[in-house]
């Protein structure tokens, strides 16, 4: 490590955004909330719902966005719009003299999750306490130094984003296949619970939950990592609880799922690719029950019917959907080793422990 880097506070670097907007100005695609940011650094996706409020705290481009609850979940955003958000999400905007890119990767450094669960409050739900977060220790690197940095960062994040848009196409042209056999086909229907057991996943404390190891999935994607797992193979899985709540997704290989999602076990595996695209384009969020905390149950879903033909028919479509799912799958799988050689290089990078002059960009 170079010991001649010192140390600002955060506090010296960024600074708390304040700003409020009318929420008639924000839509879906546009309203942040610790609802519809992704665990992991993995972004964020659309809201299901906008607050029930007149104002709502507001942020830039180039703003730094950070769930301030259950900071474990590691949930952050860099703003490529403006929009609004809840107040349960911190905004950060970089000061003059710090490198926006550069502040967000500041944040997203696992060292600054940790030091927010240190001193968080609260038991079972803790929330990063603010002014502590604004103590928090940040390498002094001139800015160009810092520019450089999150260059190196950012090209690694560039090509996870371009899996990702490889990944979205696919899942297109998934669909488009799908669609087309639906069209041309006759396919009679059948109540799902008739060809599938439905379950709930296992209870897991986040006590349990470890930094490394098999996937945890929740009711919303992958909220951490687990010594054992309950599945080999990917599953069908329904959010039962809270705001997406009928959403479907579908688990990794290896994987263990928590009880805010139920698992639906086809009897007949073969079928596993026609029903999971017919699910994903025909989400359950109309069997929710409750306003305050939305569910799903069980029971819920007895009236849910699904094509169902003979095999034979669908035989040729499932192979290529899963030649189309094992693309996407390898896709992901290259976007772990990325995200780990960036998390391992962010830390060295600002340490000074590795020299950003003598690292090749990607």
């Amino acid at each position: 490590m170079n010991s001649d880097i010192k140390n600002k506070t955060l506090d010296e670097i960024s600074s708390y955004v304040n700003e409020r907007m009318n929420v008639n100005e924000l839509h879906n695609s546009t309203y942040i909330s610790t609802e519809n940011m992704l665990p992991n650094k993995a972004g964020i996706t659309d809201a299901t719902t906008l607050p029930n409020m007149n104002l709502t705290s507001a942020f830039k481009v180039g703003d730094v966005l950070v769930s301030n609850i259950r900071p474990y979940f590691k949930k952050i955003w860099q703003a490529t719009f403006d929009g609004g958000c809840s107040n349960d999400v911190l905004v950060f905007r970089a000061k003059d003299g710090t490198d926006s890119k550069y502040l967000y990767y500041v944040l997203s450094n696992d060292k600054f999750f940790h030091y927010s669960m240190s001193t968080s409050k609260g038991t079972k739900m803790p929330r990063g306490d603010k002014k502590s977060l604004m103590e928090y220790s940040v390498p002094d690197i001139n800015t160009e130094t810092q520019r450089k940095i999150a260059k190196v960062l950012s090209a690694i994040d560039d090509k996870i984003e371009l899996n990702n848009s490889i990944n979205n196409n696919l899942e297109q042209q998934a669909q488009a296949m799908f669609l087309q056999s639906i069209r041309t086909s006759n396919f009679n229907n059948v109540s799902l619970i008739n060809v599938s057991t439905i379950k709930y996943g296992k209870g897991l404390p986040t006590s349990k939950l470890v930094q490394s190891g098999y996937k945890v999935f929740g009711g919303n994607g992958v909220i951490g990592y687990h010594t054992d797992y309950m599945y080999e193979k990917p599953q069908i899985l329904i959010s039962c609880r809270g705001a997406a709540s009928g959403t479907i997704q579908e688990s990794y290989p290896y994987s263990f799922i928590t009880n805010n999602s139920l698992i639906i076990e086809l009897e007949d595996r073969r079928y596993y690719e026609f029903i999971k695209q017919y699910l994903f384009l025909n989400q359950l969020h109309s069997y929710a029950t409750g306003s305050a905390q939305p569910q799903i149950t069980i029971d819920n879903l007895k009236t849910v019917e699904v094509p169902y033909p003979d095999y034979a028919v669908i035989a040729n479509l499932s192979d290529n959907l899963s030649v189309l799912s094992k693309k996407i799958y390898d896709n992901i799988c290259e976007n772990e080793i990325l995200v780990q050689l960036r998390d391992t290089l962010l830390p060295k990078l600002m340490s000074g422990e590795i020299d950003v002059d003598k690292v090749e960009v990607i």
